[in-house]
């Protein structure tokens, strides 16, 4: 017998109606529109329940792929996108990231210097989540004040999608935090259910 999927979907008009033609406007930066699904997601900005399971599979899979939670890679999403790079280029960042840590903790002079250059050590993310490792990487990355060494940091560490983050880390962390709040004020944001219930769909 096939399975049998069902998704509730309804719209939470009270929260959308909310300075609406404010949310018109930052939508239209991501070229969405709005809509609402499985009543968590409110103008979550997909046309259709097509869309909105292809966008939840996107996360799930990528959330199985990088270690990151459904949330935070729906948060980076946004961001990503109003900084004029993309997730996929986030993902191709992060496995980066992750062969420069190996190399630091092997002592690997390049990513050892870059670690030196954010003020941080092997040990700083050492057996850390992959997500921590990210947000203590860039937030590092964020306070530097010379822009050649920040280019330079970004390339060594995240290669080239590094200099594609640049943007989003432009306002150091306190704007990447305010671009994730603004995630979550758009209803743009999958939790861990939510993305699995869209991948199963998909």
């Amino acid at each position: 017998m096939a399975n049998e999927v069902v998704i509730n979907v309804k719209a939470d008009t009270s929260k959308a109606g909310k300075n609406l033609d404010g949310m018109r406007d930052k939508m239209k930066k991501v070229g969405m529109a709005a809509t609402a699904a499985g009543g968590a997601i409110v103008a979550f900005g997909v046309s259709s329940l097509k869309s909105f399971a292809e966008a939840g599979d996107e996360i799930h899979k990528m959330s199985i792929r990088t270690g990151f939670s459904a949330e935070t890679l729906s948060e980076l999403r946004l961001a990503a996108e109003l900084s004029g790079t993309s997730l996929k280029a986030l993902e191709t960042g992060v496995r980066k990231m992750q062969m420069a840590i190996v190399d630091a903790g092997e002592g690997v002079a390049i990513s050892v210097d870059a670690f030196e250059k954010m003020g941080l050590t092997f040990e700083d993310v050492k057996g850390k989540s992959p997500e921590k490792q990210f947000e203590i990487l860039t937030t590092a990355m964020a306070k530097m004040e010379k822009q050649e060494d920040k280019v330079s940091v970004a390339m060594d560490v995240f290669g080239k999608a590094g200099t594609a983050m640049l943007p989003m880390l432009a306002d150091g962390e306190e704007g990447l935090k305010k671009m994730k709040e603004q995630a979550h004020e758009l209803g743009l944001v999958f939790d861990e259910e939510a993305a699995m219930k869209a991948a199963v769909l998909n």
